[in-house]
């Protein structure tokens, strides 16, 4: 796992003290070496110069014979991820010429070399890479399926700039980041920030290679064109294998490493079915076990946690949240690395904390359950409409019948089912806007485009979730767990998100959720491995930060903060919103706040 960063130019040479101070901004994301490389292809339209640039966090074959850019047979390669099965993949490539290391690195070049982006159909894992193959004249970048690894460009009509962070390439072109207004305009008015559907970045003039995409420039004739080499939609609902051996492989496979290798063990299905696996084998002792202890006080999260690892027989390590002024200081150093607004919550803030706890255990490699609800049905609030839906489409009276009555006892799962059919009845779209931002928003805040993509979907379950997969909330929570994990040199690893489960998201709406059970089928699989006493828990919180005790603790500084912002003032009525927040305390520790503060944050540190 790294960082990776090319530029090519034909107008004029490559700096090469630039390629390595824009490398050096993503020293965070590769702690153990520091390469670059740097050459020029002569084509029939003149030169083109190219640097390559790469921050290595060695996890597989730690020797420096697999350091990067990996230059090989007319190939140049800079490239982060992991390639799970790239040693079966290696067993079938030509043996014309022996191998230089052990790593995935390798196999992949070669790959590429011999078949370009369509090798990546036999790859499962996570990466982000750039490839010039110098033969061919042409340089390709590509995204895994779940674009579990980023990948950033900038493109002109003389320069490609690539690299896994923006701002590794505002360093090299000297650039000034500008954020995107209607990207501010619905953070300030929803609070979350999705993948943007043509790939367009939160800073101006910036894009992203698109999950399952790949870029290609043809030098000879400086063109850049893009094409999908995965598509989801089929694979989704494509065949499926034996659901035991498929996902018991996703999970002995991410143990792949040469360092030790961790669990977030958070009390919930997802990551106690990780280690359910584990036990299975005998292999829960080869995982540092980490749970956010302080979530406890408001959830039985950490109880359910620590009786997994007593079960299991392993000594977790329980990290602490923090809501005072180094809180403050965290999250001015996330939007650093976030690069554009997030919710101030487990997923994100939460998660950023432990990760800088499980960074001084040195240990680089952290599985997460990550994926579990998109992929098995999990949120009963973003599916169960489309599945009942389905449904009273289908005629299936008994399973709406079996599930409304289980909802009965269950106040959360009573006010949802009752929203679905509510909406069901009516055709109604749920309410989009909080009352903050109306109050205090200018005219383009209240008028700002909700960047939820089941909002307008009409399709059946399957369709959402795929929806939610691939460009939704999922890929939402990836961009957080890469951000938070790689800010302190962690890979993070999510067993869910495995290539050959990605098909479970076909499964019929009663294999998701029955009677009182969301994510069924995955809660079965607890009794082919160790049964646990996650698996028919019924409710489960998640990560928790409470942004409450943090707001309250910081606040004199974040209106400091806030009341600095050029960019707030062209969107919000500051002087409407100062006057309001020091009276009212709901206002004052609330969502909206946390909002204003990101933008502003992220605006101060770029």
């Amino acid at each position: 796992m790294c960082g990776i960063f090319a530029v090519f130019q034909k107008a004029k040479p490559i700096s090469r003290e630039a390629v390595q101070v824009a490398t050096d901004t993503l020293a965070h994301r590769g702690p153990d070496h520091s390469g670059v490389h740097f050459t020029t292809i002569q084509t029939v339209n003149g030169e083109i110069h190219a640097g390559f640039g790469h921050r290595r966090l060695s996890i597989i074959d730690l020797d420096a014979r697999s350091h990067q850019p990996f230059c090989d047979d007319g190939g140049i390669l800079t490239y982060n991820g992991e390639i799970y099965n790239f040693a079966e993949i290696r067993d079938r490539l030509p043996q014309d010429r022996p191998l230089r290391t052990h790593s995935d690195t390798e196999i992949l070049h070669r790959s590429l070399a011999s078949e370009g982006d369509a090798a990546l159909r036999r790859f499962n894992g996570m990466w982000a890479f750039c490839f010039l193959d110098e033969r061919r004249k042409t340089v390709i970048a590509s995204r895994d399926r779940y674009g579990k690894k980023p990948l950033f460009y900038y493109s002109d009509g003389e320069t490609l700039c690539l690299a896994s962070e923006a701002k590794a390439i505002f360093s090299y072109l000297g650039m000034k980041p500008e954020m995107r207004a209607d990207k501010v305009q619905q953070h300030l008015a929803f609070g979350m920030s999705y993948p943007d559907p043509n790939g367009e970045a939160f800073f101006r003039g910036i894009c992203e290679v698109r999950p399952g995409q790949t870029l290609e420039l043809d030098l000879a004739g400086w063109t850049l064109s893009e094409r999908r080499w995965h598509d989801f939609a089929a694979t989704a609902t494509g065949e499926r294998g034996d659901l035991r051996e498929t996902f018991e492989n996703a999970v002995l496979s991410r143990l792949l490493s040469d360092r030790p290798v961790g669990l977030l063990l958070s009390g919930g299905i997802d990551s106690s079915i990780i280690l359910s696996v584990l036990m299975a084998h005998g292999l829960q002792h080869r995982v540092h076990c980490f749970i956010g202890a302080s979530w406890g006080d408001v959830s039985d999260d950490a109880v359910y946690a620590r009786q997994c690892a007593e079960l299991a027989g392993v000594t977790a390590q329980e990290v602490p949240s923090d809501y005072g002024t180094n809180a403050l200081d965290h999250i001015i150093a996330m939007c650093l690395h976030h690069e554009k607004p997030f919710p101030f919550n487990g997923n994100s803030v939460g998660m950023h904390q432990m990760y800088a706890h499980i960074a001084q255990h040195n240990v680089p490699v952290v599985l997460d359950g990550t994926g579990g609800d998109e992929v098995f049905g999990g949120y009963w609030d973003r599916y169960f409409y489309f599945a009942a839906r389905d449904a009273m489409r289908a005629g299936d009276v008994a399973w709406l019948s079996d599930t409304l009555s289980a909802s009965k006892d269950d106040p959360e799962m009573s006010v949802t089912a009752s929203r679905a059919l509510r909406r069901l009845s009516a055709e109604q779209k749920p309410s989009r806007t909080s009352g903050h931002p109306l109050t205090f928003g200018r005219e383009d805040v209240r008028n700002a485009v909700y960047p939820d993509s089941l909002s307008t979907f009409e399709g059946d379950l399957t369709g959402a979730m795929i929806v939610d997969a691939s460009r939704g909330r999922l890929p939402e929570w990836i961009w957080h767990n890469d951000r938070n994990a790689m800010a302190y040199g962690i890979e993070n690893r999510s067993p869910f998100l495995d290539a050959s489960l990605i098909s479970v998201i076909g499964q019929h709406y009663s294999d998701k959720f029955n009677g009182p059970w969301n994510k069924h089928k995955l809660r079965q699989l607890f009794s082919d491995f160790v049964e646990l006493p996650t698996q028919w828990r019924r409710q489960k919180q998640g990560f928790r930060w409470r942004a409450g005790p943090f707001l309250t603790e910081n606040l004199d500084r974040i209106l400091e903060i806030v009341s600095a912002s050029p960019i707030l003032k062209e969107h919000v009525d500051m002087p409407k919103y100062l006057a309001s927040v020091r009276k009212d305390s709901r206002l004052a520790t609330g969502d909206f706040t946390s909002r204003l503060l990101c933008v502003a944050a992220l605006e101060s540190v770029f």
